[in-house]
């Protein structure tokens, strides 16, 4: 798309949002100021959904209404902002559906009218609400969307738009994807499909090969780890498409509301206002600031050295696309921030790497027991009985897990390679002498404390 005209304010004087949070949140800290995801998450701020989630839910919407139409220079091709998001939590309590039905799927189906008359089509979205076959959803990428619209001179027309977008939006995952047989093929499709190609196709029995071009899809599911662990197909946790997705867990009752209430008047309203702006106003290039740049390095060169030294293949590969989501995240915020610049600086990208870490460090628990290998249920074992003790002597935890699993147990050298991860992602802290250590003594008698629920 062209560079568009100078973009008046998102909002007028009688539109803005009140600054101050009503209710403190664990995770409010991570809430870029000024910007969309702010706003996002004080409207949301009076139904059970946390902040984690809802961060997340913000960041979806943006990454759906961008569509192609905002990119990074990459080699071979552009790079894009689409993710696939999971979010996973106890049922009722993190009010999952809530969020996703109530407030990200519903303005992503309104929010175009507030745009002008000749984006309406462009930026129209379409989503996927329910089961799908492979060959159904390939086939829809392949045709031609057609979209009521409206003519210059105000006559009633139907567009076609060639290129193949689609938003995968479940509330209730475990209905699209379970242990139906067809779903394994169709988990390796949206896994496919993820990296957006300008050109696929897809051979079917009954259709023949379709052909779709500049694809474009998202995804955003809600589950339960019950569900992970007995209904979803084991495709869905392989290496391919747990590094393409991005799992936000949701565990702690954080906002208790015996019934919820509207904290700003006509939020969803006002949101899509504001999401229209995004769609209409940030498009084109983005580019990284030489500050950017430098720090993007360290975060590729720290990923490639943990990954050379982790133990256990699955974890390993599990977060292989890790520096990729930040970068992904860091557009997206630039975007939100109501900014034309296109010029992602230091602060979206530190912002994009808390938002992308805090996501991370409960990502494993969710999945460990899902199509794993024995190393990675032994090292879930590992971080549950940490929380669970608090805190625990070495000598004590070496002989428990040897005693535990015996001949498949984790050995000592193993078992010091995973308390480091734990000690680098914040989640234990090493004592000795009754002083906190920065790294692992290896003394027989040094203590680990969990203090992961303390970092959220």
């Amino acid at each position: 798309m062209a560079d568009a005209p100078r973009a008046p304010r998102p909002f007028d004087a009688s539109d803005v949002l009140p600054g101050v949070m009503p209710f403190i949140d664990p995770h409010d800290h991570l809430v870029p100021a000024d910007s969309y995801l702010q706003d996002f998450v004080l409207a949301t701020k009076g139904i059970a959904t946390p902040t984690r989630l809802c961060v997340w839910g913000a960041l979806f919407q943006v990454s759906c209404v961008l569509k192609r139409d905002a990119w990074i220079s990459w080699s071979p091709d552009p790079f894009y902002g689409n993710l696939y998001v999971i979010f996973v939590g106890p049922p009722r309590w993190q009010g999952k559906s809530t969020v996703i039905d109530g407030y990200v799927d519903h303005i992503l189906r309104s929010y175009t009218k507030h745009l002008p008359v000749e984006l309406q089509p462009r930026k129209q979205i379409q989503a996927f609400h329910s089961k799908v076959t492979p060959e159904g959803l390939f086939k829809c990428l392949s045709e031609p969307t057609r979209i009521a619209a409206k003519s210059p001179e105000g006559k009633s027309i139907m567009i076609e738009i060639p290129w193949s977008n689609a938003a995968l939006i479940m509330s209730e995952l475990g209905t699209f994807l379970s242990k139906q047989r067809y779903n394994e093929s169709l988990v390796q499709k949206i896994t496919d499909l993820y990296s957006c190609k300008a050109e696929d196709d897809e051979t079917t029995k009954g259709e023949g090969k379709l052909r779709v071009r500049d694809t474009y899809v998202t995804l955003l599911g809600a589950t339960t780890q019950e569900a992970i662990e007995k209904n979803l197909p084991d495709a869905t946790m392989a290496d391919g498409f747990l590094s393409r997705v991005i799992i936000v867990r949701g565990d702690d009752i954080v906002r208790v509301w015996s019934k919820p209430y509207e904290v700003v008047d006509k939020g969803r309203e006002r949101l899509g206002r504001r999401l229209a702006w995004i769609a209409a106003y940030c498009n084109g290039e983005y580019t990284l600031d030489d500050s950017v740049n430098a720090a993007h390095d360290e975060t590729f060169m720290r990923l490639v050295e943990w990954t050379r030294g982790h133990p256990d293949r699955r974890i390993a590969a599990a977060q292989s696309r890790k520096d990729l989501h930040v970068l992904k995240v860091a557009m997206l915020i630039c975007a939100s921030r109501y900014d034309t610049s296109r010029v992602i600086t230091l602060e979206d990208y530190h912002a994009a790497v808390a938002i992308v870490d805090d996501a991370y460090k409960d990502a494993f628990q969710v999945t460990a027991f899902v199509g794993s290998t024995p190393e990675s249920k032994a090292i879930n074992d590992l971080r549950s009985y940490l929380e669970y003790k608090h805190e625990i002597e070495r000598r004590e935890l070496i002989g428990r897990f040897s005693a535990k699993h015996g001949k498949t147990g984790i050995p000592a050298r193993t078992l010091t390679l995973y308390l480091r991860d734990l000690v680098d992602e914040g989640m234990i802290e090493v004592w000795d002498d009754n002083r906190r250590q920065e790294r692992l003594l290896e003394k027989t008698h040094e203590l680990y404390r969990w203090v992961g629920k303390a970092d959220g």
